[in-house]
């Protein structure tokens, strides 16, 4: 269950609101996945237990996949 921000609504996906908060979150976990949750709530202004929430919602509800490392294949 996500929460709802009424006035920061982007999109519906299932029973999820992604709000703008979420949005950023992902955009910064798209760039690199292996952000802390308190590195990630400095980032869009939460401390780190509601980011962590927010994370593991997204991840509860299939917004979030998967986690994939991305290699150099010059070093292979």
């Amino acid at each position: 269950m996500c929460n709802i921000y009424a006035r920061r609504q982007i999109f519906v996906h299932y029973s999820c609101v992604v709000d703008l908060i979420d949005r950023e979150i992902l955009h910064l976990l798209q760039e690199d996945s292996t952000r802390s949750a308190r590195e990630l709530g400095a980032e869009v202004g939460l401390t780190p237990t509601p980011c962590w929430r927010r994370v593991q919602n997204l991840r509860r509800e299939g917004i979030i996949q998967r986690e994939v490392a991305i290699l150099d294949p010059k070093r292979l």
